[in-house]
């Protein structure tokens, strides 16, 4: 049995984002949280062959702004796999389904 460690190496960053609202104030569950910078969380990630060529690509269902009062609602962020490099295409995520969540105004 070999005691060796596998160390992961970024090759680079298939896609990215900038969240820049911010969660007032509030209480869960009878605990106080205070202002911050709304959390955006990859939830049950799989891969599917969205344009048949035989790569899987991965779709990435998100969960935003949990239990903050603020609108949830994210579509899917979807990679395509060209010849094993994943690649962020709008063609794909304009197709993408939009996560369910509470609409606020």
């Amino acid at each position: 049995m070999s005691t060796t460690r596998l160390q992961p190496n970024l090759l680079y960053t298939a896609h990215s984002f900038v969240e820049r609202q911010k969660a007032p104030e509030y209480i869960y569950s009878g605990e106080y949280r205070p202002p911050s910078l709304v959390m955006n969380r990859p939830e049950g990630i799989f891969a599917i062959d969205l344009n048949l060529d035989a790569w899987e690509d991965f779709v990435i269902p998100i969960t935003r702004a949990y239990s903050t009062g603020l609108d949830t609602r994210v579509p899917f962020i979807a990679l395509n796999n060209s010849n094993g490099v994943l690649v962020f295409s709008n063609s794909f995520n304009e197709r993408m389904p939009v996560t369910s969540g509470v609409t606020c105004v």
